[in-house]
């Protein structure tokens, strides 16, 4: 198995924006052109070597336009080492670490990772909403109680796993946080019998304990992407430096404007 890029050989790679730039233009179409506004798929150089011109009604499109990296507030070489950071810690890390990391504001350092995990919450949930392929079940022990106001401490946020069963070489597990809508009661009982293992490789347990350890406080509306981020590197952990290149493409097909808030009881 290969091993994950470590930061020093990964700053080697990427020492300044335009070999940023260059990875995202051949990256981006690496599989040709299609121009965003007429649908054509031919084209000239653009107005940089990062920019191509659509032969057709001329648009001029950047390496970055169209991608989540649009926009972003921080110069491209820290976006990428942060994204590094991201897919390659075992643990968590929180937006304050991250700012002190790379030297950033700590919103912008929130608001990138937000982005991040937006990006992942594409690839899962919604394909999830169009494929009939999975099974659904509940982990018995993963449990994160809630703190709002009027909550006594017995309110808790449920963690359930999704399997696909659509192929059994390309498995995939994705955890969904259910979150009970205010106001409404939700009882618990004690079933017969002990919760039994499927799968000894899937540690989807270890959320809880790096998610607490970590952060102190955190909004339900946006425990979901924290998950999202644990499984997409638990479902990834074999994969290597094919973890950074199938990210990074999930990346160039988000904009800072498509990526959805979620819906967390959908």
């Amino acid at each position: 198995m290969c091993k994950q890029f470590s930061s020093p050989d990964f700053i080697k790679l990427y020492r300044s924006e335009d070999e940023c730039r260059e990875f995202l233009f051949n990256l981006k179409w690496q599989e040709g052109f299609k121009c965003k506004r007429c649908g054509h798929t031919k084209f000239w150089k653009g107005r940089t070597r990062f920019n191509v011109r659509c032969r057709n009604c001329r648009y001029d499109e950047s390496a970055l336009a169209n991608t989540l990296f649009h926009k972003v507030k921080i110069p491209l070489v820290k976006a990428f080492r942060i994204v590094n950071q991201f897919l390659l810690t075992t643990g968590d890390i929180s937006s304050p670490d991250l700012a002190r990391q790379f030297n950033i504001n700590q919103k912008t350092a929130w608001y990138f990772r937000r982005k991040l995990q937006q990006a992942i919450y594409q690839e899962y949930h919604l394909e999830e909403q169009t494929s009939s392929t999975h099974e659904l079940f509940a982990v018995d022990s993963v449990l994160i109680s809630s703190r709002e106001m009027g909550c006594n401490g017995l309110q808790q946020i449920f963690l359930v796993k999704k399997q696909s069963t659509g192929s059994k070489k390309n498995k995939k597990v994705v955890a969904r946080s259910i979150i009970p809508e205010k106001g409404k009661k939700v009882l618990s009982e004690l079933v017969k019998g002990k919760f039994v293992q499927i799968n000894p490789s899937i540690n989807i347990w270890n959320f809880k304990t790096g998610f607490t350890g970590t952060y102190h406080h955190c909004s339900g509306k946006y425990v979901q992407g924290y998950v999202d981020e644990f499984t997409f590197r638990s479902n990834n952990r074999q994969s290597g430096k094919r973890i950074w290149y199938r990210f990074m493409k999930l990346l160039i097909h988000q904009t800072h404007k498509n990526t959805p808030e979620y819906n967390l009881n959908g």
